[in-house]
């Protein structure tokens, strides 16, 4: 019973280990955060992993098949984790696809060479309705989509630390306080606030 209560204990830190790692891994940043959760010896064996992440899943879907083996669990029970286990899998393999793909330059250059076509076309138009005023029509036409261009570019790469990105680190301390809370811990990380009142990173 003790082996089983260490096991758990151990599987939920992974757990816990498993989203920061994700997370260092979709932003490109190292800060090793996730290293707290593993012991010296997994963290040995995450080091020969080109994909940590999916090594942490590896790690517990052995512990689950030991547990299986010792009659711990119920394959009833082991299909479910097992489960679980296969649905981290998948959504971090479609994370991972979308913070890979690769917008070709060519994209940004003619979308920025049509909005300039734009407001040259709008100006010429106007420019025999409304005299002058087709500079300032033309301008604030090309900014409104200049603007929408903007707004594209930055949510190309969603899961950076930018105003615009996914609160990942919010996710992650959500994720980690619950997980510790249900392994009974009284001390627990603070939540992440908003930066500047204004937006959460």
């Amino acid at each position: 019973m003790e082996e089983l209560e260490l096991i758990k204990s151990k599987m939920i830190l992974r757990q816990i280990g498993f989203v920061y790692a994700l997370k260092e891994s979709l932003r490109k940043k190292t800060d090793g955060y996730y290293k707290q959760f593993f012991t010296n010896q997994e963290l040995e064996q995450l080091s020969k992993e080109d994909n940590i992440p999916n090594g942490i899943l590896s790690l517990n879907a052995r512990d689950l098949e030991y547990l299986t083996k010792q009659n711990c669990i119920s394959e009833f029970r082991f299909m479910q984790f097992n489960g679980f286990l296969t649905l981290f899998t998948d959504h971090m393999g479609k994370s991972e696809r979308i913070n890979n793909t690769v917008f070709p330059t060519s994209y940004i250059y003619f979308t920025k060479l049509f909005i300039w076509v734009l407001v040259i076309f709008i100006t010429i138009i106007l420019a025999d309705s409304v005299g002058v005023w087709s500079i300032i029509l033309g301008w604030i036409m090309g900014f409104v989509f200049h603007v929408s261009h903007q707004n594209g570019m930055a949510l190309m790469e969603p899961f950076q630390e930018v105003p615009s990105g996914m609160p990942l680190n919010q996710i992650s301390r959500v994720i980690e306080i619950n997980l510790l809370q249900m392994l009974g811990e009284k001390k627990v990380p603070e939540p992440v606030t908003a930066v500047n009142g204004e937006y959460i990173l």
